[in-house]
């Protein structure tokens, strides 16, 4: 339900003004954020919107409500003095007796002049009588010199008779000089921006002499005509932030040019701000073109409001292409081209003689002719057989006699006749078999010449009787050859037999063994099977860590993560590397960086498949936060680390390496490429890396 008006607690929106609300309860303005104001909206109230400062100190007026800011309290006095110069007369709720005026009553005059009024009544318990208008005229009441000037040299003190000088007499009220004074000079002492001007006759317009010395005293208000700042940093400018004040809005500081913009609501405006001109802020003009024949444009971004003047882009074409931007260096040649380095290409003159070939006819010259095969510059390689006079039908080229001559066709004879030399002729006829005298000849006959034998078999005699040659098929996947009793042929090897197997199976040929098995379950972290308690650990800066972890089976992993007990702000970068003679070598992934600067687990996304086997964590910090550490004291940790003596194991495998600003590296080589020296540490706590499946 809205609140009853109390114009002793009401509150007043001003010419729009955003931010802030005249207060009538603090006679002054306060920002609509203030706990008072939002828990009188909560209540039922609404400000009331007045169109001016001015107008607003005239509805205070009637209640003697006096403003603080300077244009409320002009139409406030306006109001005031024009009232009847009768005194109106408000009365306050309650007295105090050590400060009776706060609870008087209240006369004001017509020129808003104030003075408490005792009247008769009970003020805290006491009955009192009526009192004078003034403790000073009580006072005064009491003197009885006359013709006698008083004053008092302090508020409340007693008055005292003023002693008259030499030369002087006060009588009827009048102080006259009878015999005479000698004047004396009013002077005055300009300040730098204000400036007296004494009229009249100042030179001996005094009794005793006398100056005036201007000065200045704090700033000039803005309704002075002055600014009401008295101290500007580089760049500041003045606007007005509200009706007859100003404020200053500080320079840009920034790096980056920016520009003054203001957004008003449609009536009323609002303060200027630094802002990067945004390109709604400009009404853009389009860039448009028009193609070449050859060489066109493509417009990119949004070109039909990118300017701030529409413009266009001919394409044009002129002169001839150079050889060093992809063309010729000429507009018309006749023949084949030739390349000139940098230069224009020439042309070749065309040959309309059939059958003649582009040659070389001197240094970098070129001409059409016909082939010279004499000529051993001219060619090389063999004559393919498609270039040679086509032979007669069963036929191959030789010479059948006896002495040299040019080549001819050798044509075949019977079916299944042979080329075979027969005394001083070559022909085709048969084979004499029985002819050991170079006929037959004295080599094995080769795989390829018997007969196929059927897929996935071997050639020999099953059975325990002489008899030709067969294929002996493979049997089932997995079986050898083997004889069983008066057979041969594939099966399984009876381990039993010992005419079968002799020795031990190598135990390089037996089945693996699997270290763990057990499965991951997704979403939870997985660390080494190490022995040990945690604790706090606190690393130190630009040391690499590194810790073991084996895998048991192939897994999807998705995060490295580590946990951080106590923040250090600065980051810490995580990566998985493979193992070799038990150290770290390539890496596997780099996780990137995680912060260390808040108390969290933290981890580096990743998606890594890993295959079983020993991989190697490994953390390098540029801070020195405490995380959780895994205690070093049990023997487990010299299965991955090894130890130099039956002491403390060691436990600990780390380097010093500088915190990169880029990737992890990308192969771990102890004491080169930044990368310090293995240093092995008994009896430590390392880092709790761990996985999540």
């Amino acid at each position: 339900m809205p609140l009853p008006y109390d114009v002793y607690n009401w509150y007043w929106n001003v010419a729009g003004v955003p931010g802030v609300v005249y207060s009538s309860l603090v006679d002054n303005y306060v920002s609509t954020s203030a706990p008072a104001y939002t828990s009188w909206q909560s209540s039922g109230g609404q400000a009331t919107n007045i169109p001016s400062e001015f107008e607003l100190g005239q509805v205070l007026a009637p209640s003697f409500q006096q403003p603080i800011p300077a244009n409320v309290l002009n139409g406030y006095n306006a109001a005031i003095d024009a009232q009847q110069p009768l005194p109106a007369v408000g009365v306050r709720s309650s007295v105090n007796a050590t400060s009776p005026s706060t609870g008087a009553f209240q006369c004001l005059g017509g020129a808003g002049i104030t003075k408490d009024l005792w009247v008769g009544g009970t003020i805290n318990g006491t009955v009192v009588g009526y009192q004078p208008l003034d403790a000073d005229l009580t006072s005064l009441a009491a003197l009885t010199g006359t013709n006698t000037i008083y004053y008092r040299s302090s508020a409340g003190g007693a008055w005292t008779a003023v002693t008259i000088g030499s030369g002087l007499s006060f009588s009827g009220g009048t102080l006259s000089a009878p015999g005479g004074v000698t004047p004396a000079a009013l002077t005055k002492t300009d300040d730098t921006n204000v400036t007296l001007a004494l009229g009249g006759t100042p030179a001996t317009a005094l009794l005793q002499a006398t100056s005036i010395t201007v000065g200045w005293s704090g700033t000039l208000a803005a309704t002075r005509g002055g600014t009401g700042t008295g101290t500007y940093a580089l760049g500041d400018i003045l606007y007005s932030n509200a009706t007859n004040a100003l404020a200053k809005l500080a320079g840009n500081t920034t790096s980056a040019k920016q520009y003054l913009s203001q957004t008003g609501t449609g009536t009323v405006s609002a303060a200027p701000a630094w802002a990067a001109i945004a390109g709604a802020d400009v009404a853009g003009a389009a860039l448009t073109k028009t193609d070449d024949t050859n060489v066109t444009l493509t417009l990119g971004g949004t070109p039909a409001t990118s300017l701030l003047r529409a413009s266009s882009i001919t394409v044009g074409w002129t002169g001839t292409l150079a050889v060093a931007r992809g063309g010729i260096g000429v507009g018309t040649i006749t023949g084949l081209m030739q390349g000139n380095g940098t230069s224009a290409v020439t042309g070749i003159a065309n040959s309309s003689t059939i059958g003649q070939v582009l040659r070389v006819t001197g240094a970098a010259t070129y001409g059409w002719g016909a082939v010279d095969l004499a000529d051993t510059d001219a060619i090389t390689g063999d004559l393919p057989f498609g270039n040679l006079a086509q032979g007669s039908a069963l036929s191959v080229l030789g010479v059948t006699g006896n002495a040299t001559a040019d080549v001819a066709s050798i044509a075949a004879g019977a079916d299944g006749n042979v080329m075979r030399r027969s005394g001083t002729a070559l022909g085709f006829g048969t084979i004499d078999l029985a002819n050991t005298t170079g006929t037959v000849g004295t080599s094995r006959l080769q795989p390829g010449n018997f007969q196929q034998g059927i897929a996935m078999s071997l050639l020999g005699v099953a059975g325990n009787a002489t008899a030709d040659v067969a294929a002996i098929a493979a049997g089932s996947d997995g079986a050898v050859m083997r004889r069983s009793g008066v057979a041969i042929g594939f099966g399984a090897i009876d381990l039993t037999n010992p005419n079968a197997v002799s020795g031990r199976l190598g135990t390089a040929n037996q089945t693996q063994a699997v270290p763990w098995t057990g499965g991951y379950v997704a979403g939870r972290y997985y660390m080494a099977l190490l022995g040990g308690g945690t604790t706090g650990f606190v690393v130190s800066a630009n040391i690499l860590y590194f810790v073991p972890f084996q895998v048991g089976e192939t897994h999807t992993f998705d995060r490295i993560g580590m946990n951080v007990a106590t923040g250090a702000s600065g980051n810490a970068k995580l990566a998985i590397y493979n193992n070799a003679n038990g150290q770290p070598t390539s890496l596997v992934v780099d996780g990137g960086a995680v912060s260390t600067t808040s108390i969290a687990l933290v981890a580096a996304t990743i998606s890594q498949s890993l295959n079983p086997g020993i991989y190697w964590l490994a953390v390098v910090f540029n801070a020195a936060p405490t995380v959780t550490g895994i205690t070093s004291t049990q023997v487990g940790w010299v299965a991955w680390t090894g130890m130099t003596n039956f002491g403390t194991p060691d436990t600990q495998l780390s380097a010093t390496f500088t915190y990169p600003a880029g990737a992890m590296p990308s192969n771990i080589t102890f004491g080169a490429g930044g990368i310090g020296a293995a240093t092995y540490t008994g009896g430590t706590t390392i880092p709790m890396l761990a996985l999540r499946a």
